[in-house]
C-alpha cells in the first residue's frame, strides 16, 4: 500500500467500512434488528485531514472504525449523535460502554446502537471447541460468543441504573428507546469447500477463502500468481487499490514468519488478468 496517501488510505478503508454486509440472515431480526449503512457515502477532504491527525496508525481495527460509523452518523445519515463512547462506572470501576446514543431527526426515534466489525472463518468441526462454526482467524473468538455478550451484557448495560446517572442529562424515555446492532463481518470459506448456501447468515458477507499452510505449498496454481499481506487496518480494502505485488517465494516466507508467531494472515492474491481473492492461511 505504499504508494496510497495516508488520505487515499482513509478513504478506501471507510468505502470498506460502509460496503460491508450484516452477518445475520435477515434484516428483520427479532434480536436488536440491523442498522444499516448506505455505501455511497463519501468522506470530504477536511474529514480524511482530520482522520490523519486523531487516527493513530497504531489504532485496532475496531475502534478505528468507530471514527468511520461516527462520521456517517453525522454527515450521511437521517440521525444526529446525542452520546458517543459512553464509559460507565460504578464507582471508580468501568462496568462497560455504549457505543452510540442517536435520534431520527425526523421521527425523534432514540436508538441505542452498538457496533461490530469481525472477520469469521467457517470451521466445520470447531463446533467442539465452541458453540458455532464461525471463528476468529487465531481461533479465539467466534460470533456466537460475541452474540452472547451483546445479549447478556452489551445491551442490557443500557438499562443499569449507573447508565442512567451517565446519560441523565440527556432526559431519555427508557420505556421508548430502540436498541440496534450494527454487525459487519467478512466471512471466509475453507479452500476444499464446495459452493454453499447458509441459511442462518448473510451469504453477502462471504469474501473469500481459508486455507492451511501445507495447502499453500501444495498448490501448485499459485505459483504464478502475485500477492501482498495487507496490514489488518486495510483488511477491509478491495485488493484492486493495492500497487505492490509480491512473488510467490516471497510470499510464503512473509506467511511462514507470521504463523510462527501464531498469526494468520489475510493475503490478497492477483492473477495475471487482473482478478483478486483474498484468502487466510492458517496456523492451527
Amino acid at each position: 500500500m505504499q504508494t496510497l496517501s495516508i488520505n487515499q488510505r482513509f478513504a478506501y478503508q471507510y468505502e470498506g467500512f460502509l460496503k460491508g454486509q450484516d452477518i445475520r440472515a435477515s434484516q428483520n431480526e427479532a434480536f436488536h434488528p440491523p442498522f444499516l449503512t448506505n455505501s455511497k457515502s463519501i468522506p470530504s477532504e477536511t474529514t480524511l485531514n482530520t482522520w490523519e491527525k486523531t487516527i493513530s496508525p497504531r489504532l485496532v481495527l475496531g475502534k478505528r472504525v468507530e471514527y468511520f460509523m461516527s462520521y456517517y452518523l453525522k454527515n450521511n445519515s437521517p440521525y444526529k449523535v446525542l452520546a458517543q463512547n459512553i464509559q460507565i462506572f460504578n464507582k471508580k470501576t468501568t462496568i462497560g460502554e455504549l457505543d452510540f446514543v442517536i435520534q431520527h431527526t425526523d421521527t425523534q426515534q432514540i436508538i441505542h446502537l452498538e457496533q461490530v466489525y469481525k472477520f469469521y472463518l467457517y470451521v466445520p468441526d470447531a463446533t467442539l471447541y465452541h458453540k458455532d462454526p464461525w471463528i476468529g482467524p487465531n481461533y479465539k473468538d467466534s460470533f456466537q460468543q460475541k452474540m452472547d455478550k451483546l445479549t447478556q451484557k452489551q445491551f442490557p448495560l443500557l438499562y443499569q441504573e449507573e447508565t442512567k446517572k451517565a446519560l441523565e442529562h440527556l432526559e431519555l424515555d427508557y420505556s421508548m428507546i430502540q436498541q440496534k446492532l450494527s454487525f459487519k463481518a467478512a466471512l471466509f470459506l475453507p479452500f476444499k469447500m464446495a459452493a454453499n448456501t447458509f441459511k442462518t447468515i448473510n451469504n453477502k458477507s462471504i469474501e473469500g477463502l481459508w486455507m492451511r499452510l501445507e495447502d499453500f505449498e501444495q498448490n501448485k496454481l499459485f505459483r504464478d500468481r502475485q500477492f501482498f499481506i495487507p496490514e489488518k487496518q486495510d483488511w477491509g480494502l478491495h485488493p484492486k487499490y493495492n500497487s505492490t505485488w509480491f512473488s510467490y517465494p516471497t510470499i510464503l516466507a512473509q506467511i511462514q514468519t507470521s504463523l510462527a508467531k501464531k498469526r494468520a494472515p489475510l493475503c490478497w492474491l492477483k492473477t495475471a488478468e487482473n482478478d483478486y481473492q483474498k484468502l487466510f492461511v492458517v496456523w492451527w
